[in-house]
């Protein structure tokens, strides 16, 4: 399942036990929809597992590098199938 969501930069966000998460794009064109394909740095930015995200105890723990802590991020996050 894919789905946008909204977050801080900084933010921690409390995951559903069956979540896995293979790849979180951070979009940058306003009109991106979940119909879209993310294509770095042209209309998203794939964000680095580890560097800029990770899953601890069910909850997804962002620290986007390209922005300050606070900022807000519209993200698309891309399950494991």
């Amino acid at each position: 399942m894919n789905y946008l969501i909204e977050v801080n930069n900084g933010d921690i966000i409390e995951l559903k036990k069956s979540t896995k998460i293979k790849r979180i794009w951070t979009i940058l064109d306003e009109e991106f929809t979940i119909n879209d394909i993310p294509k770095h740095n042209i209309n998203a930015f794939l964000e680095d597992k580890w560097h800029d995200w990770h899953v601890n105890d069910m909850k997804l723990h962002t620290h986007f590098h390209s922005s300050s802590l606070g900022e807000k991020h519209r993200l698309l996050i891309i399950e494991e199938l």
